[in-house]
């Protein structure tokens, strides 16, 4: 038998950490494509560890693949990717997805 990719367990780290956690109500995923990310890592510099030259496709692919796995376990996800749009209209996508929710929740 294969043994299990490096991010199969950092996935299956991820679900064991958050087990005990209440599911949340919607779960958002903002995202960009990995060039675009380092563009912008390089016009603001990084502020962690975690942002540096290159990190940036591996990052977007753990998001993929933990999106994925929170679909399958039946998490509301709702995706934003900002590749080609302002940060005003991913805030206004969310506002708008979070108020229908709301409104859905509301009228039951």
């Amino acid at each position: 038998m294969p043994s299990p990719s490096r991010n199969s367990t950092r996935l299956d780290y991820v679900g064991h950490l958050n087990a005990p956690a209440r599911r949340p109500d919607l779960a958002v995923i903002v995202t960009a494509a990995p060039h675009l990310l380092e563009a912008h890592l390089a016009e603001r510099g990084s502020h962690s560890r975690f942002e540096h030259a290159g990190s940036s496709a591996p990052e977007v692919q753990l998001h993929d693949e933990l999106a994925a796995v929170l679909l399958d376990d039946g998490f509301p996800i709702f995706r934003v990717d900002t590749s080609e749009f302002s940060p005003q209209a991913a805030v206004h996508a969310i506002i708008c997805h979070a108020s229908a929710l709301l409104s859905r929740v509301q009228a039951a």
